[in-house]
């Protein structure tokens, strides 16, 4: 198996609760999840996040996503609804 992807589309309950998740995600997340080997966070709306995040391997991918849930529990900011899409990269290509 190779690369592999896992994007997530993120409501939260206000603008503030993203301002502060994001601001923790950003200073902790990468020291938390050393797997990652890409991430893009983008502003869908002023409550909304959408997060690319790529992995060398599947392994890297579980074990970070692991890590990540245990963190989210361990924070207050509330998530209005969540959806997650994770699978193979079949082609890549930067110009």
């Amino acid at each position: 198996m190779g690369r592999r992807f896992r994007n997530a589309m993120v409501n939260f309950k206000s603008e503030e609760d993203l301002e502060v998740y994001l601001k923790k995600f950003t200073e902790e997340i990468p020291k938390l999840m050393p797997e990652i080997r890409q991430m893009t966070i983008c502003r869908a709306s002023k409550d909304s996040l959408l997060h690319f995040v790529t992995y060398d391997s599947e392994e890297e991918q579980n074990l970070a996503t692991e890590r990540f849930i245990k963190w989210r529990e361990s924070i207050t900011e509330e998530f209005q609804d969540a959806m997650a899409l994770e699978g193979d990269i079949i082609v890549e290509w930067e110009n």
